[in-house]
């Protein structure tokens, strides 16, 4: 277990300095909603906290929930908010160990997402279906904020949970911070426990928004969810819990794994529920390279991480009973399939965040990532019949789609 007294002066430093460049917006939703925002710390006192070794304190979770909202045509007048600042201040800090000067990070300060801090719901056109947003391991929350926002713009209410001690940085609103446990990187055995405290948080997390939208009070949440309809995304470690999601809880109804691996007993066992599968071609093609150096420093067996990320993902594919695709994205890598490649674009010279973005341009990956996403979840959660989904041949370039047990009625 580390805690970070350092971490908690450094992010205070980001917290409250500008750096004075140029302001860089994330690129623009296609959805016809305006989105809010709203930031939530919610303890769950049923669990003790396992990262903790005397296991004395309940489990606390840092949660964004990105929903439509009204804001009308014109959102100028509106403060959109700044990319999350304990993500930027766990990005600074990773960054000043490469010896990056500050010149390089100025522009993560000035980075602006589309969403508006509380803003009011559109609660008269909804109830809206629910996606949870899962972030990788050691990353922070606000990892996928891009993608995020674009599904609420298409009228979802995306829950974004920071799973801690497990993501990179996560502040408490008495400010207090806990930084990554470092015994999580090192053992497979490991991970797999940690996928079963990710499962308890989402089932915490679901039961928390059921009790707020059932309370007869006035709140942002009453009429705005729709529990009937569940899906799940996950990048990296988060798409193997979406996995286990989907196998597990009758609760969620489909769900995305972005190129992650799968953990725990059941890796290789399907889904129950429609699901799909993005992978980049530059991370698979590290395995063919017997003598890559690559994984060091990030997984200790190679041969283990190909079991879970190739072989169980394919066994996983192949055995489908319902719906389910598989997307490999020619040049992209791990990481182009966060806010990373986006981020490097605000940065002078910002070098290091090339590592795991693969070639592919930012926003074109941006771009068709967005569209399988969205197209997949208006197919399985509203019911509306996607074309791009099931066309032989993507109108993307560079995307290889092979699908599974898919159903005629989908196809038709």
């Amino acid at each position: 277990m580390q805690r970070s007294t350092t971490l908690t002066a450094f992010l205070f430093v980001c917290l409250y300095s500008s750096a004075g460049f140029a302001r860089y917006d994330f690129p623009e939703l296609t959805g016809e909603y305006a989105v809010g925002s709203t930031l939530c710390y919610w303890v769950d006192e049923q669990r003790r906290e396992l990262h903790d070794k005397e296991q004395e304190s309940p489990r606390e979770l840092m949660v964004e929930i990105f929903y439509p909202a009204l804001l009308g045509v014109d959102t100028s007048e509106h403060e959109k908010l700044r990319y999350d600042p304990v993500a930027i201040a766990f990005l600074k800090n990773e960054l000043e160990c490469e010896q990056l000067s500050a010149k390089h990070l100025k522009g993560l300060d000035d980075v602006f997402t589309h969403a508006v801090a509380d803003a009011l719901p559109a609660t008269e056109y909804g109830p809206f279906p629910i996606i949870f947003f899962s972030h990788g391991l050691w990353a922070p929350r606000a990892n996928n904020t891009a993608y995020a926002q674009e599904l609420a713009s298409h009228g979802y209410v995306v829950v974004c949970i920071g799973h801690t001690y497990a993501c990179g940085l996560t502040l408490f609103p008495d400010g207090r911070s806990v930084a990554f446990d470092d015994e999580l990187g090192e053992l497979f055995e490991q991970q797999d426990q940690e996928q079963n405290t990710w499962v308890a948080d989402h089932d915490f997390v679901l039961k928390k928004l059921i009790e707020l939208s059932a309370r007869d009070l006035v709140n942002q949440f009453v009429g705005l969810l729709d529990f009937d309809r569940v899906g799940i995304v996950g990048h990296s470690f988060g798409g193997s819990v979406a996995a286990q999601l989907c196998r597990t809880d009758q609760r969620f109804s489909a769900g995305v794994n972005l190129d992650g691996p799968l953990f725990g007993s059941d890796a290789s066992k399907p889904s129950k529920v429609p699901f799909m599968t993005m992978r980049g071609d530059v991370f698979l093609k590290r395995f063919e390279q017997e003598d890559s150096d690559e994984f060091d420093g990030m997984w200790e067996e190679k041969e283990q991480l190909q079991k879970r990320y190739i072989d169980a993902i394919d066994q996983f594919c192949q055995q489908a009973e319902v719906d389910n695709y598989l997307l490999t994205i020619h040049g992209a890598d791990h990481l182009s399939f966060t806010d990373a490649p986006i981020l490097k674009r605000s940065c002078f010279m910002l070098g290091y965040l090339d590592f795991l973005t693969g070639t592919i341009e930012e926003l074109r990956m941006n771009k068709l990532v967005n569209d399988y996403l969205v197209n997949f979840f208006d197919q399985y959660l509203k019911n509306k019949k996607s074309e791009l989904l099931n066309q032989k041949k993507s109108p993307h370039r560079g995307v290889f789609v092979k699908r599974f047990a898919v159903s005629e009625d989908v196809k038709n």
